[in-house]
């Protein structure tokens, strides 16, 4: 785990960068749960 670091210097590039991957997983979690709660109910 040694991005903290170096994540200030490329937190302008990965910036970007982060919010598609981090958006595209979270909702893929949510999505997740919703799907197992629809089957489950």
């Amino acid at each position: 785990m040694a991005l903290p670091p170096p994540l200030p210097s490329f937190s302008l590039i990965p910036f970007p960068f982060f919010p598609s991957p981090l958006k595209a997983l979270r909702p893929t979690g949510k999505n997740e749960k919703d799907s197992a709660r629809n089957r489950s109910g």
